[in-house]
């Protein structure tokens, strides 16, 4: 398994994507940030990492439509790119939901993962 390629595609996908959506909808001054944080707490999860933006925002409706298989909001979308992370991130044993969204105002992208991987490779 290529632990550090599909992380790297993770963030690639969800990056792109912020960016994507505030170009598509001309945010002035758009802003992409990718925070991340180690949480002990959570034992299962502990690795977090957040994609946030500016953006038009996700409605609470399309929370997990936006995972689907051909699902996109553009012209020139596969819908594939969120597909094909959450399958990523599962197999890493960890999971991506949309933490937060407000219409106008931006989205949040979690990415939560063990902080070790069974099968001997960090995660």
């Amino acid at each position: 398994m290529a632990t550090g390629v599909n992380l790297e595609q993770i963030l690639l996908n969800l990056v792109l994507n912020a960016i994507q959506q505030l170009i598509l909808e001309n945010v002035a001054g758009g802003v992409v940030k990718v925070s991340t944080a180690y949480e002990p707490q959570d034992r299962e999860l502990p690795v977090k990492v957040r994609v946030t933006d500016n953006g038009p925002g996700i409605h609470k409706r399309d929370f997990q439509r936006i995972f689907s298989l051909g699902y996109t909001t553009r012209e020139d979308g596969a819908g594939l790119g969120l597909f094909i992370s959450r399958q990523m991130a599962e197999d890493l044993r960890g999971k991506i939901t949309v933490e937060a969204s407000t219409i106008f105002k931006g989205t949040t992208f979690l990415l939560e993962l063990p902080a070790s991987n069974t099968r001997g490779t960090a995660a």
